[in-house]
C-alpha cells in the first residue's frame, strides 16, 4: 500500500518479507522442532547448530534486528532534510501497529477469557511504557500464542517517540550525531551490566538494546542517498553469505541463553551487518523478475500481521499434530515450517490485512511539513509501518 508521505518501492516489502519468513522459521524450529524431539512442552529454542546453515533457523530472531533496522533507514530516507510533525507522525504509528495489536488481544480475551481481564486491553495501549525484560506482564497479560510477540511493540514504538527528536539533531548537528548516540547507548549498557543486569537479555528485549539498529539504520538511510548512482548491490551478497557464519558464531558463543558481557557489543553488530543488506537491497531487488517481486512484496505486504499471528498458527500446527515426514526434529520442523506454517500464515495474514490492518492504514495522514516528499537522492521508499 503507498503512503501518503512517500511513494512506493517494492524492495522494502521484499525486506520485510525475509524478515518476517526468517522469524517464522526460528519459532516453528523451537516449537515444532521441540514437540517432536520432546513431547508436548518441548523447545528447542537455543539448540546448538551443527552448521551455519542450521544457524540461520535457529537464530532466526536476528529477522527482528532486520526489522528494526529497516523501520530506522525507512523514516529517516523519507523524512530526512525536512521537518517531522510530532502528532500526525504518531498517529500513523498508532493507526499501524494497535488495531491489529488489540484485534489480537481481543481474540485471546475471547479465547482464554479466565486469563485475561478487561483492564488487559489498557495495558496494550500502555506498552510503550514498558522497559523491562521480559516483557512485565503487568502490562499485558502472558496468554499464549496470542501475545508472545507483543514485546516488540515496546523498543518499537519508544523509537518512534523518539525519532522526530533524534532526526531534528541529525538536521542540527550533521550524522555524526548518530555515532555519538550509539556510543551513549553502548555505555548505558556496559554500566547497565556492570551493575548485575544481564546482558543478553537487556540488549535482545529493550530499547536500551534496539536503539543502536534504529540509529544504524538512520544512518544507512543517510549513507545511502549519498551513495546514489553508485553500485552497492554487492553489500546485499556480502551480507547474504556473511550472516550464516555470523549467526553459527553467536549460537557456539552461547546464543541467547548466555549473558557474557560481550552480548551488550551483539545488537551493534547485528544492526551494521543488516545494514549493509538493506543498503544493497535496494538495488539488487530491483533486479528480480516482475513475477518474483510481485510475489516478495504481497508477502512483505501482509508481515506485520504474520509477525503477531504465525506463533498462533505454530500452536494450530502442534495441537493437530505437526508431520513428521521421516526426518530428524530439525529436518521436520523446517518442512513443516515450509508446507504448513508459512502457507497457512500468509493467508490468515491476507485476511487480517484487508479486514484489519488496511482500513486503518487509509486513515493516515501527511507528518511532513512539506508538500511534497524530497526525492532529490536515491530512491523513494514505502514506510515500513
Amino acid at each position: 500500500m503507498k503512503s501518503v508521505n512517500s511513494s512506493y518501492i517494492p524492495e522494502v516489502d521484499h525486506i520485510r518479507a525475509f524478515a518476517a519468513v526468517l522469524v517464522l522459521f526460528q519459532h516453528s524450529h523451537a516449537f515444532i522442532g521441540g514437540r517432536l524431539a520432546f513431547g508436548p512442552g518441548g523447545s528447542l529454542d537455543g539448540a546448538p547448530a551443527s552448521t551455519p546453515l542450521d544457524a540461520i533457523m535457529i537464530e532466526g530472531h536476528t529477522g527482528v534486528s532486520l526489522f528494526m533496522v529497516l523501520s530506522g533507514f525507512i523514516f529517516t530516507h523519507i523524512a530526512y532534510g525536512r521537518q517531522v510533525r510530532y502528532a500526525p507522525f504518531l498517529l500513523n504509528r498508532f493507526l499501524r501497529i494497535y488495531p491489529l495489536v488489540i484485534a489480537i488481544f481481543a481474540l485471546a480475551f475471547v479465547v482464554k477469557y479466565p486469563e485475561v481481564s478487561p483492564t488487559g486491553f489498557l495495558s496494550v495501549l500502555g506498552l510503550p511504557l514498558q522497559f523491562t525484560h521480559p516483557i512485565n506482564f503487568w502490562f499485558v497479560p502472558s496468554v499464549y500464542p496470542f501475545t508472545n510477540l507483543f514485546w516488540t511493540i515496546a523498543p518499537e514504538f519508544q523509537f518512534y517517540l523518539l525519532f522526530p527528536a533524534i532526526l531534528a539533531l541529525v538536521h542540527r548537528s550533521g550524522p555524526t550525531v548518530l555515532a555519538v548516540l550509539i556510543g551513549g547507548a553502548l555505555l548505558l549498557r556496559i554500566l547497565l551490566v556492570a551493575n548485575g543486569a544481564p546482558a543478553q537479555d537487556l540488549s535482545y528485549w529493550t530499547i536500551f538494546g534496539r536503539i543502536d539498529q534504529f540509529l544504524i539504520g538512520m544512518a544507512a538511510a543517510i549513507a545511502y542517498r549519498r551513495l546514489a548512482g553508485r553500485r552497492v548491490e554487492v553489500l546485499c551478497l556480502v551480507v547474504a553469505l556473511v550472516m550464516p557464519f555470523v549467526l553459527f558464531g553467536f549460537n557456539r558463543a552461547g546464543g541467547t541463553a548466555d549473558q557474557s558481557a560481550w552480548k551488550v557489543l551483539w545488537p551493534t553488530i547485528e544492526g551494521v551487518i543488516w545494514a549493509g543488506f538493506v543498503i544493497g537491497y535496494m538495488q539488487l531487488g530491483q533486479r528480480l523478475p516482475g513475477w518474483a517481486s510481485r510475489a516478495l512484496a504481497s508477502v512483505g505486504e501482509v508481515s506485520f500481521s504474520m509477525y503477531l499471528l504465525h506463533v498462533t498458527i505454530i500452536a494450530a500446527v502442534m495441537k493437530l499434530g505437526p508431520l513428521t515426514f521421516g526426518l530428524a526434529p530439525t529436518g521436520a520442523a523446517a518442512l513443516n515450517a515450509l508446507v504448513l506454517v508459512l502457507p497457512a500464515t500468509i493467508a490468515v495474514s491476507w485476511i487480517t490485512f484487508r479486514l484489519i490492518e488496511r482500513p486503518f492504514l487509509k486513515l493516515r495522514v501527511r507528518y511532513l511539513a512539506s508538500s511534497e516528499p524530497n526525492v532529490s537522492q536515491g530512491s523513494s521508499l514505502a514506510a515500513a509501518r
